[in-house]
C-alpha cells in the first residue's frame, strides 16, 4: 500500500526537523536561560578593517563596566562572581562553501581564560576583563561568532543575568559573503546583531 505524498512530506519535515535540532544542540550547548533579564556589552577591537595581513593578530577584548545596564534596572559592579560568553572561529572553505572550526593555537585569552569554545572574565580585581587573541593561519576569509545565546554575568553576590556580547565596530563586513554564499544567508544577521550577539567577517592576505 503506498502512502499519500502529503503524509510523505510531513515525515520527511519531521525527521529533518529532528536532526538539525540535535544538530544545533551538539553544537550549542545548553546554557542557563535568563528571561527576561540579560545585559548586552560590547568589546572592542584593535583592527576593525576588512583585510589583515598573515601573522596579525585580532584582540577582541571586554571589560566589565562599573555600571550594568539589565532589563529590569542599573546595577554598581563591585564584585565579580562570573562572567562569560562562548563563542566560534570559522576559516572559510570557498570552493565547497563551508565553515572549518578552528582552535588550538589558533585562540588564546590573556587576562581571562578559555577552553576554545567558552571565554571567562577575570574577576579577582578590577578592571574585570578578558582579551581574546585570534591567530589566523592562513591566507583566506574568516569569521568570529559568538554564539546566539546568552552567557552568564553575576555581581556583588546577588544580580545574575544573561550576557549578550557584540563587537564596537559599525562595518562587520557582512557583505563580503555575498560573493561566496549569495545574499539569502545574511538576512538573519541584522536582528542577531540587534539582539547583542557579534558576528564579525573578514580577510587575511
Amino acid at each position: 500500500m503506498q502512502m499519500p505524498l502529503n503524509l510523505i512530506s510531513m515525515i520527511k519535515y519531521f525527521l529533518a526537523f529532528g536532526v538539525l535540532s540535535l544538530y544545533l544542540i551538539s553544537c550549542n550547548p545548553p546554557s542557563k536561560y535568563f528571561d527576561p533579564e540579560f545585559v548586552k556589552l560590547n568589546m572592542t577591537l584593535n583592527d576593525t578593517a576588512e583585510t589583515i595581513s598573515l601573522g596579525d593578530t585580532l584582540k577582541f577584548k571586554l571589560t566589565i563596566p562599573d555600571t550594568l545596564n539589565g532589563v529590569s534596572r542599573r546595577v554598581p559592579v563591585n564584585t565579580l562572581q562570573q562572567g562569560f560568553y562562548t563563542f566560534t572561529f570559522y576559516q572559510i572553505d570557498t570552493i565547497a562553501k563551508r565553515g572549518i572550526r578552528l582552535g588550538g593555537n589558533c585562540i588564546y585569552v590573556t587576562e581571562g581564560t578559555t577552553d576554545g569554545f567558552q571565554v571567562n572574565v577575570s574577576k579577582s580585581t578590577k578592571p574585570f576583563t578578558a582579551t581574546l587573541n585570534l591567530i589566523p593561519p592562513s591566507k583566506g576569509v574568516y569569521n568570529f561568532q559568538v554564539t546566539p545565546q546568552p552567557g552568564t554575568i553575576r555581581v556583588n553576590n546577588s544580580y545574575e543575568a544573561g550576557l549578550r556580547v557584540n563587537v564596537d565596530v559599525t562595518d562587520k563586513h557582512w557583505s563580503m559573503f555575498i560573493s561566496y554564499f549569495g545574499s539569502g544567508w545574511i538576512n538573519d544577521l541584522p536582528q542577531v546583531d540587534a539582539s547583542g550577539y557579534a558576528f564579525y567577517a573578514f580577510k587575511v592576505n
